[in-house]
């Protein structure tokens, strides 16, 4: 995933040289590639940087295109997505609800559209505590997945998880931790070079180990995601920075406390 990532970075090189050549573009087309870049910068994980572009992307697109497009619904899922990671819990549910009826209304070919979006929805759901709600639109885009399954394996595993999540702040630990370890077999069978998505499965699954008490699994597990993330992601990574907060909490729970006050300093 190293090379996926300098491929992500050289690409934003072009889009932003694109961008430069203003003359050459259209108002739309400068908002699809602006949509584009934004999204890459959601992947590499400069959420704040994703936001103003897929800020501007919207504006343009709005304006030139059918409020119907499939690129403002796009657009619409990745802006959602990055004002719910640095910490804007109000504006996403209206971005990811627009963007839904789209997907639903204009484009029912494309049930993972759907179920990749219902997927923000119900994690934008868990983030402001309406947790009945988020299980409802989890609990579809896992059916949606499970029928389409050998499309996109990354994508079951991520709803997997979000569910699991779910079920935990639900206090119902055994259907949690059904739903993440399946979704770490899924990762280690058939996605075992998606070390990203290894690392994310192994931070939820501790989390829960953590909540219930079992901090020796939850330190294994913990441990082993930020081995991967520190090889894979930028230091200032959303997961880097949990799992170094989360293994400070859980040193402290053994009674570690240097070795806590190292990570939360480090956090």
């Amino acid at each position: 995933e190293k090379d996926d990532m300098r491929r992500v970075r050289l690409l934003v090189n072009h889009c932003e040289k694109f961008l430069t050549h203003s003359s050459l573009l259209t108002d739309a087309s400068s908002g699809i590639i602006q949509g584009k870049l934004g999204i890459m910068y959601s992947y590499l994980g400069n959420n704040l940087k994703a936001k103003d572009i897929l800020t501007k992307s919207y504006d343009n697109l709005a304006r030139y295109l059918p409020e119907n497009h499939e690129n403002i619904a796009e657009v619409l899922v990745y802006l959602g997505e990055a004002h719910a990671d640095i910490g804007d819990h109000e504006k996403p549910e209206t971005f990811l609800e627009q963007s839904l009826l789209i997907y639903r209304k204009y484009c029912p070919d494309k049930p993972l559209k759907i179920a990749s979006t219902l997927v923000s929805l119900g994690r934008v759901y868990r983030l402001i505590g309406l947790y009945e709600e988020a299980k409802d639109r989890l609990e579809e885009a896992l059916s949606i997945y499970r029928k389409h399954v050998a499309e996109d394996y990354a994508k079951l595993v991520w709803a997997l998880v979000q569910l699991g999540d779910i079920y935990r702040n639900l206090n119902d630990y055994q259907k949690a931790e059904n739903l993440l370890e399946e979704a770490m077999a899924i990762c280690k069978q058939k996605i075992p070079k998606n070390y990203i998505k290894l690392s994310a499965v192994s931070l939820h699954l501790g989390k829960l180990y953590r909540d219930i008490g079992r901090y020796d699994k939850a330190v294994e597990l913990f441990e082993k995601s930020l081995a991967i993330s520190d090889e894979y992601l930028p230091t200032n990574s959303m997961i880097n920075a949990s799992l170094v907060g989360n293994l400070g909490i859980l040193y402290r729970e053994l009674g570690t406390y240097e070795k806590g006050k190292e990570f939360f300093e480090k956090a």
